[in-house]
């Protein structure tokens, strides 16, 4: 059933949306690191790279992999 639903949407250039409700969850928090990543001023010469991608990165990393 939901490939019959996947091929028309498909077939008619419409959106494909998630039924998995994880994958949503998922991809709030790749969107919250990736706004704050842009939010980073790459020419500030304070800024920690390496702790924010330690803080944030990695952790977020790594719940993706567990989650595989």
């Amino acid at each position: 059933r939901r490939a019959v639903e996947v091929s028309e949407l498909y077939r008619t250039g419409k959106p494909i949306k998630r039924t998995d409700k994880s994958s949503d969850e998922q991809s709030r928090r790749c969107s919250s690191v990736v706004e704050k990543f842009l939010n980073l001023d790459l020419e500030d010469k304070d800024l920690d790279l390496p702790s924010f991608m330690k803080d944030d990165v990695l952790p977020s990393a790594g719940e993706l992999l567990n989650h595989s």
